[in-house]
């Protein structure tokens, strides 16, 4: 439970992000002692940005400039994509044209849809540096920086769909869906959290969640409702993984194809229609939400994880990458085509969080028993073999190290809006971990460098428009403080120009490895292919796991390279780390891997052999809340930030945490 702006307490669970960081900062501080990471005074609460309705004489009702708004509904469907696929693009810009051209004959709940979009469209807007957009934005915020505020409450003035509830319509349902995500793109999750489930409820009344009552509609609404309950199954699993909460859409609730893979999808790689790329950008982010339901369900709502069970999950999630679209492969994603880039960015990193996901409680099992068997000497975590746990936590690294590289991608291209919960969320989780693997075996090479400085850059980036990235930006930041106090010379956190003919990594580096087996499994610095020897664009690329195995081997002659800090160059040093098809995750038949069944409940990641040190008074000491709060935390992919004293199997700690941090 965590302290909420309203003077009020709110649950945060199992697969939160927040839980996860809540189980680092007690780790860091029984074996590092307290610190501003591990103390800091914001971790009891939930942060929530507030907002105030303008006044009466801001809700003109007058809308901007047509080529204002082509602009901003434009950044609304471009930056969505892959998420939300709420509405025909085309019609919409029919409508939006006969708005201007002839105004009496537009509704007032289309006006209300309209103003939304313009809403979230200025939230998201990243136009290309120097454009004419880029001016039109510009001119936007300057003239008032409060200006998507004002589009959302005239929204909510001319047809409020909050009245509609008793009598909930299609339009009210997609209008409760943008006011969601307008929360989230405003640091307002508690009150996305709500309207998501309210309009999740509607949908329900209107029987949206079963294909048999799709006939009775005309084919455009029957695609109408079925993209907006798709859409609501995004939003609700995002919602429930972040929260660590109950999902609101049940799965086996619905019938037919109505989540299922829509026929008339086909995955051509040559495609070039951006509603082509729209509608399997939105199959791929389904399918993995799918993945996390099922995780959520069997892992976290139990409480406990297995390999047997890991196992059976992890095919579901290699069977992602067999049927990912090849124009939605990272390699695809250039700044030229934006609207494709984003659909790039939003799938796989929702892909790559669900692994994340899935593999993190092995990680952090791991991470534990490293720490207190090298630190604090216990012997409950006696050493190990190399086994199928350890190559989920391999598996962990690899999704984080993927995270990080592919929104660095997409910050390096210009095309990374500040104000993007999702992205936000999943690099700063990411980040997490491998923060956290640093942290347990200080000694960074260039790849760990490159990912934990690129994750703070990227961070305090968005920080800039967006409370949540400034708040993540800071944890990770005072994170690197204790890795660096650890009596090992400082590490350079500095950006690294990649080196493209070194055989081994910058001065000042060494090998690091990750939390996998006894005996040490290291990993180099991602390979260069040479251009001779370049993989096809969209073949298996050698993965880190087989570069790892000898560090001084590599393929075909193959240089190292750091992680690139500028841009993608034609001989890519990121070919190896964002092998989506190979993220290490083992195979049911891995002949390699033990066949036991390991497994541990969550409960025992809190058992630590010393009692958390008590803070000293001042700054850093815990609040009043601390003494009656307590939660669920546990090795999750989820939302907010930290962990207020939230501990699993409801144990409160000293020194707990409760960021509102990530998302």
């Amino acid at each position: 439970m965590l302290e909420a702006d309203a003077e009020d307490s709110v649950y945060v669970g199992d697969s939160a992000t927040l839980s996860f960081l809540q189980l680092l900062r007690m780790i860091v501080e029984t074996t590092a002692g307290p610190s501003p990471f591990s103390l800091d005074p914001g971790r009891h609460r939930i942060h929530e940005t507030e907002f105030k309705p303008p006044s009466q004489a801001d809700l003109t009702h007058l809308l901007p400039p047509k080529g204002t708004a082509l602009i901003l509904v434009d950044s609304f469907f471009t930056n969505t994509i892959a998420l939300l696929d709420i509405f025909d693009e085309e019609s919409f810009l029919s409508s939006l044209d006969k708005c201007y051209t002839d105004p009496l004959v537009i509704g007032h709940t289309w006006l209300c849809q309209l103003y939304l979009v313009l809403a979230i469209g200025e939230c998201l807007a990243t136009p290309k540096p120097g454009s004419w957009e880029a001016e039109v934005i510009e001119s936007l915020r300057l003239r008032n920086p409060d200006q998507s505020e004002v589009f959302y409450f005239t929204a909510k003035s001319l047809s409020n769909p909050l009245a509609q509830l008793e009598d909930a319509e299609l339009w009210s349902i997609q209008a409760l869906a943008l006011m969601a995500t307008y929360m989230l793109l405003r640091s307002r999750r508690n009150t996305a959290f709500a309207y998501a489930g309210m309009a999740v409820r509607s949908a329900y009344s209107l029987g949206m969640h079963r294909e048999e009552t799709l006939v009775i509609f005309p084919p455009v609404e029957q695609m109408a409702r079925r993209k907006l309950w798709r859409s609501l199954f995004i939003l609700d699993r995002f919602l429930a993984v972040s929260f660590g909460r109950p999902v609101a859409i049940s799965e086996e609730e619905c019938s037919g194809e109505i989540l299922a893979p829509s026929s008339h999808a086909q995955l051509h790689p040559s495609q070039p229609d951006p509603h082509h790329v729209c509608a399997v950008g939105l199959e791929a982010t389904v399918r993995s939400c799918h993945v996390m339901g099922t995780i959520l369900r069997t892992v976290y709502q139990q409480r406990k994880i297995s390999t047997k069970l890991a196992q059976e999950l992890a095919d579901k999630c290699k069977e992602w990458s067999e049927h990912l679209a090849p124009n939605l492969h990272w390699r695809q994603a250039s700044p030229d085509n934006v609207r494709q880039a984003i659909a790039i960015l939003h799938c796989n990193v929702v892909h790559c969080h669900s692994i994340i996901l899935l593999t993190r409680p092995f990680f952090l099992y791991l991470l534990s028993g490293e720490i207190q068997r090298t630190r604090l000497n216990s012997d409950a975590f006696p050493p190990r073999t190399h086994g199928r746990m350890e190559k989920f936590s391999d598996a962990c690294m690899v999704a984080s190290t993927h995270t990080v590289a592919l929104v660095q991608h997409a910050y390096e291209g210009g095309y990374l809006p500040r104000l993007n919960p999702f992205s936000t969320y999943c690099i700063f989780a990411a980040a997490l971990i491998i923060f956290a693997n640093e942290y347990a075996r200080p000694g960074s090479n260039a790849l760990w460098v490159q990912c934990m400085q690129h994750a703070i850059s990227i961070l305090q980036h968005c920080g800039e428009m967006d409370p949540q990235a400034k708040r993540a930006a800071y944890v990770l930041v005072e994170f690197r403080n204790v890795i660096q106090a650890q009596g090992n010379p400082p590490v350079p956190f500095a950006p690294q120009e990649p080196n493209f003919h070194s055989e081994s990594p910058p001065d000042g580096f060494s090998h690091s490895p990750t939390l996998s087996s006894g005996d040490v499994q290291r990993y180099p610095s991602v390979p260069t292919l040479p251009a001779a020897t370049a993989a096809p664009a969209f073949g298996p690329m050698p993965s880190l796991a087989a570069m790892s195995r000898d560090p001084t081997s590599s393929r075909s002659g193959a240089k190292s390279s750091t992680l690139a800090s500028a841009h993608i160059p034609d001989e890519d040093p990121l070919t190896g780390l964002l092998d989506l098809t190979n993220t290490m995750l083992p195979t049911s038949n891995d002949a390699e891997l033990s066949s036991a069944d390991d497994g541990f409940d969550f409960d025992r990641l809190w058992h630590l052999p010393a009692t958390t040190p008590l803070p000293s008074p001042g700054a850093l000491s815990p609040s009043p809340m601390q003494t009656r709060i307590s939660g669920a935390a546990g090795g999750g992919g989820g939302g907010g930030g930290g962990g207020g004293d939230v501990g699993l199997g409801g144990r409160a700690r000293g020194g707990g945490s409760g960021d509102a941090a990530d998302g």
